[in-house]
């Protein structure tokens, strides 16, 4: 149930925003408040799976090859302890966001984030970079709810609610 209200909410607010189902606001309007998807980790998890699936079919040969080698280290790194993995997957979350500052492909660099997500879902940098990626590429009410899911987690850190409440601004909430 709660991942095809992502489906639905995920493919009408696409859809909206290419202006190709203008006519549907008032049905995405009733998802995004009467069908609330909660902010938790499973909701954050089953989206990121969304990612995937659709940002493979656009991702270009380059992109492609990243990605692969990306997965085939993680898979690699997995198998040390739990410290050098941690250590490990901030180096990557690292090189993506540099990626993000320099304007590279979004499309990689969501599905590449989000196969972070897959990997260690309890990652809160990994998260936080999913929410940036999304933020980034104007999918507003998907950051919406990774950037809830964080700060949720911690209320207490400024840069959660920086980043909710800029998500927050750009929904006009």
């Amino acid at each position: 149930m709660l991942e095809t209200l992502i489906l639905i909410n995920y493919n009408l607010t696409f859809m909206q925003k290419k202006r190709l189902l203008p006519f549907f606001t008032c049905l995405c309007f009733w998802l995004n408040t009467m069908c609330q998807v909660k902010p938790d980790l499973k909701a954050v998890v089953s989206l990121s799976r969304l990612y995937i699936r659709d940002g493979e079919k656009r991702l270009k040969d380059n992109d492609k090859a990243t990605v692969q080698q990306m997965k085939i280290w993680l898979n690699t790194v997995k198998t040390g302890t739990p410290v050098k993995l941690r250590e490990n997957i901030n180096d990557l979350v690292n090189k993506l966001t540099i990626a993000l500052v320099d304007n590279k492909s979004t499309d990689g660099l969501t599905v590449a984030s989000a196969y972070l997500i897959q990997f260690d879902s309890t990652n809160l940098r990994a998260e936080k970079l999913f929410g940036a990626v999304l933020h980034t590429t104007f999918r507003i009410q998907d950051a919406s709810l990774v950037f809830e899911y964080i700060y949720n987690l911690d209320t207490t850190a400024v840069s959660n609610t920086l980043s909710l409440a800029n998500i927050y601004l750009d929904l006009n909430k």
